[in-house]
Formats: C-alpha cells, structure tokens, sequence
C-alpha cells in the first residue's frame, strides 16, 4: 500500500511540472498571437493614416493649386486695371499738358501778330507823316541861303526817322525772342508742375518777364508814335536846333532800349528760379508708347 502511495506521489510530482510547462506554453502563445495581433493593428492603423494624411495633403496641395492659380488670375486682372489706368493718367496728363501748351502758345502769337501788325501800321502812317513833315521842313529851310546846310538838314531828318524806325525793329525782334525763351521756360514749369514739383517760384517770376516784356512793347508802340521835327529859327541857330533833336531821339531810344533790358533781366530770372526746382531739365510728360509696344 505504502509502495502504491509513493508511486501515486512520485507520478504527481512529474506529471505537475509537465502540465504546468504546458499552460506557460500556451500563455505565451496567446501573448505571441495578442502582440502579434496589436503590432499588426497598429501597422494597419499607421498605413491607414498615412493613406488618410496622403489623401489630405493630396487635397491641400490641389486646394493650394486653386488658389494659386486665382491668386495669378487676381493679380494679372489688377495688373491689366493699372496698366489701363496709367494709361488713362498719362493720356489725361498728355493732353492736359497739350492743351495748356496750345492755349499759351495761341496767347503769345495773338498779343505777337497784334503787336506786329499795329507797328507794322504804325510804320506806314509814319513814312506818310515824314513825307509831310520833309516838305514842312523845306519851307522853313528858305531861311537858310546856303544849300549844302539845307541838304544836310534834310539828310539828318531823312536819318533820324530811319534810325528810329530801325532801332524799333530790332527791339520787336528781340522781344519777339524773349517770348519764345519765356514760352520755353513756361513750358517746363508746366512739366514740372504735373510731376508734383513746386513751380510757385517760377509761375511769379514767369509772370514777372511777361509784363516786362508787355512793358516793353509798351515802350516801343508809343516811341513809334514820336515825330522828331528840326526847328529852323535861323542859319546860325541851326546846328543847335538839329543837335537838340538828335539827342531827343537818343534819349528816347535809351528808354525803350533799358525796358528791353528790363524785359531780358526778367527772363533770366524766370529761368534761373525755374532751375531751382530739383530735377526739372529731366521731367518729360509720359505719353506712354513705350509701354504699348512692350504689351
């Protein structure tokens, strides 16, 4: 009996080991499976959000396409609004700047053929008057007995109108060109004053030189209207009488002449203050070609 004890005892001792060996086995077997299972769950899991985070990017990337391609639609759409705009400024400062132009020059030609033809009338009433007032002077010279005295005294009255007529010529010329200077000069005021510049300055000097030069002009129409008759008192008081006529004209000459200088001082001025203003001999008005043969 004892026998049959020992050997039920010595066979539960070995079987126990045996059958515990065996459910270590299969737990281990089941942590295998389980971190097999959870390593392949997360694998799946992780390519499922790659291909989630492929698919998002994918549509925020064409999402950035689309705006990219408005955002260029956008801007070639206000490029062309400028460019019509900078056109239209540029045809409206164009003709702005023209129409000032044309309307300055139409000014200055009017007063010029005005000044012109009224001196020009001047002149041919005066050639009358000194074809009257020669026959006046032979009868006065019938109190001179010498005859070259008489000559020379017709010669000098003959002399007197010419140089004064003369002389008047040449200043309407030259004043003639002190209105293109100024016009010029006005010209780039205008230039100046539509890139933004300040031409305050300029405008009062400009306008300065213009009545100078009306001034002037002044002068001379009035000079034009001046006869200069030789008294004749007597033989002797001759030489006197045809020296006090000459130096009249002399000293009504030197008048008009320091208005015309006045007028040229004037001028200078406009210019010299106009090129006070910064840049303005590189100031050009835009008419735009340039821009719409490159487009």
């Amino acid at each position: 009996m004892l026998k049959i004890v020992i050997s039920i005892v010595l066979s539960l001792a070995f079987a126990l080991p045996a059958v515990a060996q065996t459910r270590l086995d299969a737990v281990r077997d089941q942590l295998r499976d389980a971190r097999e299972d959870f390593v392949k769950d997360v694998r799946e899991g992780i390519q499922e959000k790659r291909g989630d985070i492929r698919e998002r990017a994918e549509e925020f990337r064409g999402e950035i396409r689309e705006r990219t391609t408005d955002l260029r639609e956008d801007a070639r759409e206000v490029r062309k609004r400028v460019r019509v705009e900078v056109k239209t400024l540029r045809g409206e400062t164009r003709d702005r700047f023209e129409s000032r132009r044309t309307d300055a020059r139409d000014r200055l030609d009017k007063r010029r053929v005005e000044f012109r033809t009224k001196l020009e009338s001047k002149r041919a009433d005066m050639k009358e008057r000194v074809e009257e007032r020669r026959t006046e002077l032979r009868e006065r010279l019938t109190k001179v007995r010498d005859e070259r005295k008489k000559q020379a005294v017709e010669r000098i009255h003959e002399q007197i109108a010419k140089l004064n007529d003369r002389l008047l010529d040449h200043f309407s010329l030259v004043l003639e060109k002190m209105d293109k200077v100024l016009d010029n000069i006005s010209s780039r005021a205008d230039k100046a004053e539509e890139h933004g510049r300040d031409v305050s300055a300029a405008r009062t000097a400009i306008e300065e030189a213009q009545n100078a030069i009306d001034a002037s002009r002044a002068a001379i129409d009035e000079q034009a209207d001046k006869e200069y008759d030789i008294p004749v008192s007597d033989e002797e008081s001759l030489r006197v009488d045809v020296g006090g006529v000459r130096r009249a004209l002399h000293d009504d000459l030197a008048a008009v002449r320091l208005t015309v200088k006045s007028a040229h001082d004037a001028v200078r001025n406009a210019a010299t203050t106009l090129a006070q203003v910064r840049q303005v001999d590189e100031l050009e008005i835009d008419t735009g070609e340039s821009d719409e043969d490159n487009n």
